[in-house]
């Protein structure tokens, strides 16, 4: 993650935006860069018969998917005229995952 810093991006996590904290950002210093927002979900399921992980995973990635439309995590991103956010939710359990994600674009404040 120190090579991001070094290339024109900065980490933050745990930050309030919207109505509550984001789990990790990824931010451009420039707007016209694309930004990153990830929500992380670990879950349990060590016990759960294997044919079950996926579609468990799937869901907990949906919600956390929704999670960051709900409590608009980028809030702050636009407050800072990010134009184009790639939003990213994953859900894991050991070595495997789901992810859901999409890119949105939003024009620019012009000041």
């Amino acid at each position: 993650m120190v090579s991001l810093h070094q290339t024109g991006y900065v980490i933050k996590s745990n930050r309030e935006s919207g109505q509550r904290r984001y789990d990790i950002a990824i931010i451009p210093q420039y707007a016209s860069k694309l930004d990153i927002m990830l929500e992380l979900k670990q879950k349990d399921l060590l016990k759960v018969k294997p044919s079950k992980i996926k579609p468990l995973l799937g869901s907990a990635a949906a919600t956390a998917f929704a999670q960051i439309e709900l409590n608009c995590y980028d809030t702050e991103l636009r407050q800072a005229n990010i134009s184009k956010i790639c939003q990213i939710a994953i859900a894991f359990c050991s070595k495997q995952f789901q992810l859901q994600h999409t890119i949105k674009t939003y024009p620019q404040n012009i000041v």
